[in-house]
């Protein structure tokens, strides 16, 4: 039973009150006949009551029911989503472990560095320093430290071979 059903009981229970006070006026009604028939209006009236109270504590506990069940499924959904972000990120931080220790271990220097004016690099692997004699911290910091320890020759005809060739040339030398 919804609230509007609950409410037409309610006016209807009014109606047949109403009916029963107008009876009583009346000078023809027998009156314990009449409370014989008033109590038993009152029984269905009181056993309707209840049905109906019934029905709605059960909506209510359903309703309930419903918002707790929606609210452990959010969080079903919560710390599944937070559990695949954790996963997600140990396999990134093992994968970018495997790449560090696999530069970090070949018998050469590896780097990143920006494509911008200064050339500044981005990364430089340790073998920096056991190939060049300059520590990784060094050469982060001094921008122009590979121009001054290569051969000023070799660097001018790599920049030129470059810069003539364009773009393309750039990425495969």
């Amino acid at each position: 039973m919804g609230e509007r059903e609950f409410e037409d009981a309610i006016q209807n229970l009014r109606q047949r009150l109403a009916d029963l006070q107008r009876r009583a006026g009346e000078a023809s009604v027998h009156r314990e006949t009449f409370v014989v028939e008033v109590l038993e209006e009152l029984s269905h009236t009181v056993a309707e009551l209840q049905l109906a109270v019934k029905e709605l504590r059960e909506q209510a506990v359903e309703r309930a029911g419903s918002r707790q069940r929606t609210e452990a499924e959010r969080l079903r959904w919560l710390l599944r989503n937070v559990s695949e972000r954790k996963r997600e990120e140990v396999r990134l931080r093992e994968s970018e472990l495997k790449y560090r220790r696999l530069v970090e271990q070949i018998p050469a220097v590896t780097y990143i560095s920006a494509i911008d004016e200064n050339g500044s690099t981005l990364y430089v692997s340790p073998h920096i320093e056991t190939l060049l004699g300059y520590s990784q911290s060094e050469w982060m910091v001094n921008t122009t430290l590979w121009s001054s320890v290569c051969i000023p020759t070799t660097v001018n005809a790599s920049w030129l071979r470059v810069n003539a060739a364009g773009p393309a040339a750039s990425r495969s030398t």
